[in-house]
């Protein structure tokens, strides 16, 4: 048996969330639970675990052995939003220079686009970046303005209403 465990990182309580899982036919599939437990037949060698909990940021493990560890019981901890607290995006990539997001940043900006659906309330500013170069520092300050536009338009035209997303 595998059991997958979902707690609160502050309290370490129990938190329904929606759990999804790939890695073979057993075990693929959509549940909501805070305590998953499931027949494996073997461990799966590459599979996915997502959890997507309201109020909490979602979380995903991809490529990953099921069970996680060696004692087929995997607990994941979730981290609580709080209001003004600034969490930063991996892997939201531009082409050089250009505003353009590049097609193997749509992963994470999807995984955005469903926290904020799945929280209908949260706000957020969009903050752009760049590797800035002191001799040109409008043009930083321009591009990493249009780079958190672009991230805005992403998430607007996948269904989110712009009166939520502020691009600094």
């Amino acid at each position: 048996s595998y059991t997958l465990l979902i707690r609160d990182e502050q309290k370490l309580t129990p938190i329904a969330g929606r759990i999804f899982l790939q890695g073979s036919p057993e075990i693929s599939g959509s549940y909501y639970a805070s305590k998953l437990q499931l027949n494996l037949k073997q461990p799966i060698k590459k599979g996915s675990i997502k959890i997507d909990a309201p109020g909490y940021f979602p979380v995903e493990f991809k490529d990953r052995p099921i069970p996680m560890n060696t004692q087929r019981i995997d607990t994941i901890i979730l981290h609580k939003f709080v209001a003004g607290q600034i969490t930063k995006l991996e892997q939201v990539y531009f082409a050089a220079g250009l505003p353009e997001i590049m097609e193997e940043s749509y992963l994470q900006l999807n995984r955005l686009r469903d926290l904020l659906i799945l929280n209908p309330t949260i706000s957020i500013e969009i903050h752009g970046h760049v590797n800035i170069d002191e001799n040109s520092s409008k043009k930083a300050l321009k591009l990493s303005k249009q780079r958190a536009m672009m991230v805005k338009k992403y998430l607007v035209d996948n269904g989110i209403s712009a009166d939520r997303l502020y691009p600094i």
